[in-house]
């Protein structure tokens, strides 16, 4: 629990108080009157134990309050089965949410548009809950349920618009990359690789002669559907491009293979980070790069979603 004591005459605390009662329930908070200092304390819980804090006035107060009923609704959301899974993924940094609040590089089209694609509420053949016997068919390929993440990561319609938004990704990433030792090659095969592994081509290939170290990063835009699909999505990187790191281990050099991955609604990965540090990319410059990855991958999504239902082209 924690403890903040406030003064006990004050009109605001008394309205503070009678509201606070009204949502104990959701903020777990209750106020008890202290005696012995002639305060008010507020109690709430949280994962420390018991800790006083110093009276701080009434800002301090109501951060505290509004804290503690977001936390409560992020909580009620991402408990859900259906609606948490996209929301699990959204909520677990700052940055898919960065434009929220500004609409900062961020069209107000694609605003409008992720709201609606991340509550699951677009009006798509599998997304109307209340008709149990509809015909649930993709309108475009025929698949059996048209549902947003079938839209956005699977009907084969839109494979081109998917390949530009993967496309948008990695070039970022390649820009941002340039100040890494070594040469860099796009969607390229690697010299000196026997057998099946010497036919792939990952997304990305940082190589240094110098120091003898490769990078091999694979970028993937995969739907949030909950924190697994961000952990899968890596795995099946891992497991493609294993072989050809083992290869090019055993000639002498020390490799680092990894992925990058941006969810479809702007889902972040928190494994990007580690790797934009390791491409050197400078800190200020990681910061813009995150949100405009986000704002990018949301536009694309919003232009796939859009060409689906009415049949026109959204970009050149």
């Amino acid at each position: 629990m924690d403890i903040i004591q406030v003064p006990g005459k004050d009109s605001f605390l008394a309205k503070v108080r009678t509201a606070t009662r009204r949502l104990e329930p959701k903020l777990r908070v209750s106020w008890a009157w202290s005696p012995e200092e002639q305060v008010f304390v507020l109690k709430f819980a949280n994962n420390t134990g018991m800790t006083s804090i110093a009276p701080s006035g009434r800002d301090r107060i109501t951060s505290v309050l509004r804290r503690r009923l977001s936390t409560f609704f992020v909580r009620s959301l991402t408990a859900k089965p259906d609606q948490g899974k996209v929301f699990q993924v959204t909520t677990s940094s700052n940055f898919p949410n960065h434009f929220l609040r500004t609409g900062r590089s961020t069209r107000f089209c694609d605003w409008r548009f992720v709201h609606r694609a991340r509550l699951g509420v677009l009006p798509l053949n599998a997304c109307r809950r209340w008709e149990t016997n509809g015909d649930k068919r993709c309108q475009k390929c025929g698949y059996q349920q048209e549902t947003i993440p079938h839209v956005l990561a699977h009907c084969g319609v839109h494979s081109a618009a998917r390949q530009r938004r993967h496309n948008n990704v990695q070039d970022r990433l390649v820009k941002a990359a340039s100040r890494c030792p070594g040469v860099i090659r796009v969607n390229q095969t690697m010299e000196g690789v026997a057998g099946e592994a010497g036919t792939l081509r990952p997304d990305i290939v940082v190589r240094d002669e110098v120091n003898r170290t490769i990078t091999i990063v694979d970028v993937a835009v995969p739907f949030e559907n909950g924190k697994i699909e961000f952990a899968a999505a890596r795995a099946r990187k891992f497991e493609k491009y294993g072989p050809l790191a083992t290869q090019l281990a055993a000639s002498g050099y020390t490799v680092r293979l990894d992925a990058f991955i941006v969810g479809s609604l702007g889902g972040w990965d928190h494994h990007n980070d580690s790797l934009q540090q390791h491409l050197r990319v400078g800190r200020y410059y990681a910061g813009m790069m995150r949100k405009f990855l986000v704002s990018d991958t949301v536009r694309w999504s919003r232009d796939i979603y859009v060409e689906h239902v009415s049949g026109r082209r959204q970009y050149q």
